[in-house]
């Protein structure tokens, strides 16, 4: 972790990104990015720099397969003009997004169709897979030269699922009060302890 602050965020802490040079590595050990289905989520709250620099890519997640292979790689922050993108090897969809607020922001790429979401409004692509190595997975950086690619603003409450999560499930995801299950555990309660929303488990082992 790197040049980020901690911040009061959607539900407890966050970190704040500058916009500059900050960014959270997670080594890939054990995998994360596999090639399999996965699905990523997270709050995040974007500023806008006053001069943005050019080529300015600010990135929530990212994975490169290999700094010279840029046909492989899996991105998921804001582009110009398109909003919040997910980008699977060149395989992208965007959708509008605003700035100064808390969004729920989701991808998820399984058996080929590639998902995104902003709240409750959800774009869908199909697409091919990727290429995987044990490279590291950034959060608030894309680890390409050519652009500028670190986020500006909050991010909060990340989360890696090793599935490919349904658009009903992605959905409810977007309430962290909600209890998906029904098993007395809101999602975000189930979130914090490890275990998963869509399954019940009142022991909250």
């Amino acid at each position: 972790m790197a040049a980020t602050s901690r911040v009061p965020g959607y539900a407890g802490g966050a970190l704040w990104f500058s916009g500059t040079n900050g960014m959270v590595v997670v080594p890939q050990t054990p995998s994360i990015v596999t090639g399999a289905a996965i699905t990523i989520s997270a709050k995040v709250w974007r500023d806008v720099p006053s001069n943005p620099p050019a080529d300015y890519f600010p990135t929530i997640f990212s994975y490169l397969y290999s700094s010279n292979d840029v046909g492989h790689y899996l991105f998921f922050g804001v582009e110009p003009g398109a909003g919040l993108v997910a980008d699977l090897s060149g395989c992208w969809l965007g959708k509008e997004m605003v700035t100064g607020r808390w969004e729920h922001v989701a991808m998820t790429v399984n058996a080929g169709q590639l998902a995104a979401y902003v709240g409750t409004n959800r774009i869908s692509y199909s697409c091919g897979g990727f290429s995987t190595s044990e490279q590291n997975i950034y959060i608030g950086w894309y680890p390409d030269p050519q652009y500028n690619a670190h986020w500006s603003g909050k991010i909060d409450d990340v989360r890696i699922h090793k599935s490919g999560w349904s658009a009903a499930q992605m959905l409810d995801l977007s309430e962290p009060w909600n209890d998906l299950d029904g098993d007395g555990i809101t999602t975000l309660q189930e979130c914090q302890n490890g275990c998963n929303p869509n399954m019940d488990d009142t022991d909250q082992d």
